[in-house]
């Protein structure tokens, strides 16, 4: 039976992707770097979806086989959706009116992943050319990035870090949480319970033995359903204050966006489960 947690998710979710594409509409007048945020938004939106199918229809071996709710995977949904949660926060969100600051954060984010690659084995045709192209992409964005004031408010060191190759280039994804307003208990303890299932961590695999009882499965989905709730109501209020012209929300979309983000914080009881 689908709780009151998850049916409160999915609305938060099914807001999520029409501000978005909302945002989408409005970010096509605006050039900036603010309309990237959209990707993590829409990341955050696929996690949420998929692990509310996996909590609702659960997993199976086969079409029509005996079907089982596979925590671990869905913790690790719930995971991926915190971190674009934080991410988006920090690089959009945390600047305010600091356009070069955000900025400075996106184009930094944008290359990391790239920088990695320069390493990989050339296995494929058009892998060279492809890692030269992205080369020159490398020096073009760090050459922005040595540009922009924002990078001169910081010191020495921390210039060097945030340029160099697999320097500390942003905080950890707990010191973003707190940064965020997230409480404790969500920005360190869950969200290292979190890990110990993408890590194969003791809890991951101890957890396996046998199957889940009823009052261990209800805990499941409401923990899962909460953090991605906190998250994606963070995520639409981060929206509203990045495209001030966005349609003002429905009296009730409104409470709800507001309750989620402030239980975050650790101001509000959850909801009582169904």
């Amino acid at each position: 039976m689908v709780t009151e947690h998850e049916r409160e998710l999915a609305a938060l979710v099914d807001l999520l992707a029409t501000v978005g594409e909302e945002c989408a509409t409005l970010g096509k007048a605006h050039a900036g770097v603010r309309g990237k945020a959209l990707g993590f938004a829409f990341k955050l939106t696929g996690h949420a979806a998929s692990a509310l199918t996996l909590l609702r229809d659960k997993s199976a071996l086969v079409p029509d086989g005996p079907r089982f709710l596979d925590g671990p995977s869905v913790f690790l949904l719930a995971r991926a959706g915190w971190e674009a949660f934080l991410l988006f926060h920090w690089i959009f969100v945390a600047p305010g009116d600091d356009e070069q600051e955000r900025q400075l954060r996106y184009r930094r984010w944008s290359i990391e992943s790239v920088r990695r690659r320069q390493h990989f084995d050339i296995l494929l045709d058009g892998q060279e050319k492809q890692l030269a192209e992205e080369q020159r992409l490398i020096e073009e964005v760090l050459a922005e990035i040595q540009a922009n004031p924002a990078l001169l408010k910081r010191s020495r060191r921390e210039q060097k870090e945030l340029l160099r190759e697999g320097g500390r280039w942003r905080p950890s994804f707990q010191d973003m949480a707190k940064g965020a307003g997230i409480a404790k208990v969500f920005a360190e303890d869950h969200y290292s319970y979190l890990c110990d299932h993408a890590h194969t961590g003791w809890f991951s695999v101890e957890g396996l033995k046998g199957s889940l009882s009823a009052e261990d499965e209800r805990m499941l989905r409401q923990t899962i359903a909460i953090s991605l709730g906190i998250a994606t109501a963070n995520v639409v209020a981060g929206l509203q204050s990045l495209f001030p012209a966005l349609q003002a929300l429905t009296d009730l979309d409104a409470r709800r966006v507001t309750h989620w983000v402030t239980q975050g914080q650790g101001k509000h009881e959850p909801l009582a489960p169904a």
